[in-house]
């Protein structure tokens, strides 16, 4: 039961150190950029347990990684590896649509913005509606029970999360990260 969960933490990992390189760190930075993930708590907890969460961190990492490799090299064929990793990740967890809901507008306030309007963007985004069209076709004919979800949720569980709470689990659970994070915006 902990071995996917456990790939996926390793996926992170590594994810981590790559994409340190992609951002041009050298050996040192891409080697504490992945010590400093093996190490956080945040990652270590959701590594051993068989739930969602760290498929979604990995699905994250991934699209980032794609992403960066694409406008690195400018090599097509990322783009399109990015649309189906996003549809697979859409399956795991639908919270992948905030990634691209970030992306987007950003992206259009970058010279990068004319990716979104190339032909092979719009052919990355038919292939992850082609991978997620399965799901999309089961929620419709289903009548959409990922609503009714979410409102158990927000019934049940979220309102005993404060939000000052939330944040400072954030603190915490990414202590590590902090160690690197903070002296890193100072020099920066």
């Amino acid at each position: 039961m902990r071995l996917l969960p456990t790939l996926g933490g390793c996926g992170i990992v590594v994810l981590t150190g790559l994409l340190a390189r992609e951002l041009g760190g050298g050996r040192y930075a891409q080697l504490l950029a992945a010590i400093t993930a093996a190490v956080s708590p945040a990652f270590l907890r959701t590594s051993m347990l068989f739930q969602p969460v760290v498929f979604d961190i990995l699905g994250w990492a991934l699209l980032c990684y794609l992403f960066l490799r694409y406008l690195n090299s400018n090599r097509n064929h990322y783009l399109l590896f990015f649309g189906i990793a996003l549809g697979i990740f859409f399956l795991n967890k639908y919270l992948v649509l905030l990634f691209i809901a970030a992306l987007a507008p950003a992206l259009a306030l970058t010279p990068a913005r004319n990716l979104l309007t190339r032909r092979i963007t719009f052919f990355a985004a038919g292939l992850a509606l082609l991978v997620m069209a399965p799901n999309l076709i089961w929620q419709v004919a289903n009548g959409f029970p990922v609503i009714n979800h979410m409102q158990a949720l927000q019934t049940n569980q979220l309102v005993n999360v404060q939000p000052a709470d939330f944040l400072s689990d954030q603190l915490v659970m990414h202590f590590t990260g902090l160690l690197v994070w903070v002296p890193a915006f100072w020099f920066l």
